[in-house]
């Protein structure tokens, strides 16, 4: 299967039933390494559980930092034994072999399989038909993450055309960022995110559509050009990822969950008209591929919002214009 779920639970039961074990883990991690997760099944798969876990945490977490296999028939006397590890688990730890997932000399996690058996020891041969064990399971994870990737890419070119189908209809300005921030949630996650338009006169980033900030604050979020984030990159017309904004001094706080944030510049004919502004509440939360995808949105929404605003003023000087026939009939 390449479906990483179904994968997954493959995978687990065939850790413990291999390795004759009470039950097994598998830790994995992103293509950034910054998202790690653990699974763990009991013997007969039946379960399958996720846990969040602090990178090298216990021993397995050891094993997917370091790059080496270990043995430990008793495991709590191992300086690298992680108590709140172990309870989170659930599982009383007396013995495990844990092996890390290689693939084309990437560590991409580590496998354990806890508690031989009627009270057996894991022993060398253990060792060795884990490690051959693990090398196809790294292929498998791999091959399985391509898949994903590739399907990621077939529904981020679709909703791109589905959303350049909509923006060539829609031409309430107002709606059509709305339109834009709900789409683009379908293949970038956020927690909060806005559409700042430039105003021309007085140099400022003004209009804002907004989704996941307070509304009362949403005044608050006008800023002059250069100011925060926003403001650099609509003063330097350059995209940003921020992984951790408290570490960047452009950052103006808007929300206090947010820890990372990107930022694209919206431009027509090299002329900035507005900012991107997404925001997260995990760090490190976005990748190249998140940064060359909102940049897709930009170039779309850029030639709407153009039209938008066209259409705005040939309906406002429409009404100027019917107000001055008036006036002249009145005045005649």
């Amino acid at each position: 299967t390449l479906h990483l779920d179904e994968l997954l639970d493959v995978i687990l039961n065939l850790a413990s039933q291999t390795m004759e074990a009470e039950a097994s883990t598998i830790l994995v991690r992103d293509d950034r390494g910054m998202n790690i997760e653990l699974y763990i099944s009991s013997a007969g798969g039946t379960i399958r559980e996720k846990l969040q876990v602090a990178r090298g945490e216990g021993i397995i977490g050891w094993v997917a930092e370091n790059g080496q296999p270990v043995i430990s028939n008793q495991v709590k006397e191992d300086p690298r034994y992680s108590p709140e590890l172990e309870k989170q688990i659930g599982i009383s730890i007396q013995s495990l072999i844990c092996i890390p997932l290689l693939r084309k000399g990437r560590l991409i996690g580590a496998i354990s399989a806890l508690n031989k058996l009627q009270g057996k020891e894991f022993g060398p041969q253990d060792l060795e038909i884990f490690s051959s064990l693990a090398d196809q399971i790294a292929v498998a994870l791999d091959n399985s993450y391509l898949f994903r990737k590739a399907k990621k890419k077939t529904l981020e070119m679709e909703t791109l055309l589905e959303v350049e189908k909509s923006l060539s209809f829609s031409l309430d300005l107002d709606k059509l960022l709305g339109l834009i921030l709900d789409s683009l949630l379908k293949v970038v996650k956020y927690d909060a995110a806005a559409i700042f338009l430039k105003d021309q006169e007085r140099q400022e980033i003004e209009h804002i559509k907004a989704r996941g900030f307070d509304p009362a604050l949403e005044p608050d979020l006008k800023l002059k050009i250069g100011q925060g984030l926003a403001g650099w990159a609509a003063k330097t017309q350059k995209s940003v990822i921020v992984p951790d904004v408290r570490q960047d001094s452009r950052y103006i706080e808007a929300r206090v969950e947010t820890q990372s944030e990107m930022v694209v510049p919206i431009l027509a004919q090299n002329r900035i008209i507005g900012v991107f502004n997404l925001e997260n509440d995990q760090l490190n939360a976005y990748s190249e591929d998140d940064l060359e995808l909102l940049e897709a949105f930009a170039g779309l929404a850029a030639i709407s919002i153009e039209r938008a605003r066209q259409h705005q003023e040939i309906l406002e000087k429409r009404r100027l214009e019917e107000e001055l026939s008036i006036a002249k009939r009145i005045q005649q």
